[in-house]
């Protein structure tokens, strides 16, 4: 149906749930879909390509006032220069350069400034200078009074304070920037939060209002101490190098759900032997598998993940005893499995202990040659013994292999026949009946979340493209990447 015959607020109902791209391409039908668009465009706006975008956006919104209309900002790392000096040296904006580093702290504060129902910010990168270039930076967003979601990336323990004006913080990320190993050399008091650094007061400031809280690289360890510090609606916690006591956390976050934790690579490591009632009624936990002996009773778990960290030695036996805390009648609905074994007897017992599992994600990472036959095998004839026929109940299938183990995607020195693929597609749909999406991807070594995808929602067109791809024409497909972190 052509939208010409609907009334106006049938019009902004579908304008409203239409994407960037849909709004663009409805804002070219018609002079009145424009009228209607146009606002809705600079609802979601990341701004990624290079620093000349940023200030041709800034000097757009401020020429056509529509700043007002802005409530999700991202800027990448794009965005600004690669290593912007922190003391560049002042411009007027109409002569500056626009790939000068503070033109763009500049305009990026500029468009702040004029966004002022804004509700979601994610600074990818470069945070810690933009609010050194840009002294307003803190005002500005102190003053946005509706701002619930904070990402800052790259940030220095005690370079907050302008932010100290910010309350009511719904979502809050921060993420070190620790430059180089001097800094931890140098400073051995980096990494570590004090109460009365600026970052635990930006922390605090929000504590009665935060429900996702995201901390990396920092040490929580004498901040968690204090035993007046709490977070009474936190649901969902993520942190890395942590090293305050279970205890400690207990108190601080009694509401907690959901946890992303890995274990601080520091030697503090045995607070882990501590056990508290926190744990009980933890939905999620994400942590490593030579961890899990910590958890005595996690039969209400609907979400997990492990990882071998690619051992898969010792780890696993901790795995198995979380199987038998598990039980039989367990409630898991979501896994994720990082081996590097694919032969493991865990993966299949953890599979077929797992009646209701609807969302599996197995990464296997291995880097021993004797490996790949063994996952070729498993994926492409996903038949017993393969641990993958055990999971019948899956409606989404997440499969990330490492490159080294990417040779089992070619069925061999010529294309299959038809028939080869329609027995692939086969055997996948009878041992999956209930699979809905597939995702494929190749992982990047450097950074573990970097990942290149393929993928397609119609798992019968999925399979077929799989069964007919090699090496060659996979890497063909690498035209998105997705940063994937799962709490």
């Amino acid at each position: 149906m052509a939208l010409g015959p609907l009334d106006y607020d049938t019009q902004s109902i579908v304008f409203s749930l239409a994407d960037t791209p849909t709004l663009l391409a409805l804002s070219r039908t018609s002079k009145s879909h424009a009228a209607q668009a146009r606002p809705l465009i600079l609802r979601d706006v990341s701004l990624s390509r290079d620093p000349a975008q940023v200030v041709n956006f800034q000097r757009f919104v401020a020429a056509n006032g529509l700043g007002h209309h802005i409530r999700k900002l991202f800027i990448r790392r794009g965005a600004f220069h690669p290593n912007p000096p922190i003391c560049a040296p002042r411009y007027t904006y109409d002569d500056a350069d626009p790939s000068e580093p503070e033109v763009v702290a500049r305009a990026v504060a500029e468009v702040l400034a004029e966004a002022h129902h804004l509700r979601v910010l994610c600074i990818d990168k470069f945070a810690q200078d933009l609010l050194t270039m840009e002294p307003r930076l803190g005002k500005v967003l102190t003053s946005c009074m509706y701002l619930t979601d904070l990402t800052l990336w790259d940030v220095v323990i005690d370079s907050l304070k302008s932010l100290n004006g910010l309350r009511g913080l719904r979502q809050l990320t921060l993420v070190i920037a620790c430059r180089s190993m001097v800094d931890l050399i140098i400073w051995p008091n980096y990494l570590h939060v004090s109460k009365n650094s600026s970052v635990a007061t930006l922390i605090l400031n929000s504590s009665s209002t935060l429900e996702s809280l995201t901390l990396r690289g920092f040490h929580l360890e004498s901040f968690l101490n204090d035993p007046t510090i709490s977070f009474p609606k936190v649901q969902n916690l993520s942190y890395l190098d942590c090293t305050a006591t279970l205890k400690d956390q207990e108190r601080a976050f009694p509401a907690v759900r959901s946890v992303h934790f890995d274990p601080t690579p520091f030697p503090k490591t045995t607070v882990l032997s501590a056990f508290s009632p926190f744990w009980l009624d933890l939905e999620s936990i994400h942590a490593y598998a030579s961890f899990m002996r910590i958890f005595h009773n996690v039969r209400t778990l609907r979400r997990l993940g492990l990882r071998d960290h690619l051992h898969p030695g010792p780890e696993w036996p901790d795995a198995q005893l979380l199987l038998n805390q598990l039980g039989s009648n367990n409630h898991l609905v979501s896994l994720s499995l990082q081996i590097s074994d694919p032969a493991s007897i865990v993966l299949q017992a953890i599979l077929k202990e797992t009646p209701k599992l609807v969302f599996l994600e197995v990464t296997l990472r291995s880097y021993e040659p004797a490996h790949v036959a063994i996952v070729r095998e498993m994926l492409v004839n996903p038949v017993p013994p393969s641990p993958l026929a055990s999971a019948s109940s899956i409606k989404y299938l997440s499969i990330a292999l490492a490159p080294s183990v990417t040779s089992w995607i070619s069925f061999g020195p010529d294309n299959p026949s038809p028939a080869t693929r329609d027995v692939f597609v086969h055997n996948w749909m009878k041992a999956l009946p209930h699979l809905r999406y597939m995702d494929i991807s190749l992982e990047n070594d450097v950074n573990f979340w970097d990942r290149r995808v393929w993928h397609s929602s119609s798992i019968q067109d999925s399979l077929q493209l799989l069964s007919q791809a090699d090496g060659d024409s996979i890497r063909s497909w690498y035209d998105s990447e997705w940063w994937r972190c799962r709490s």
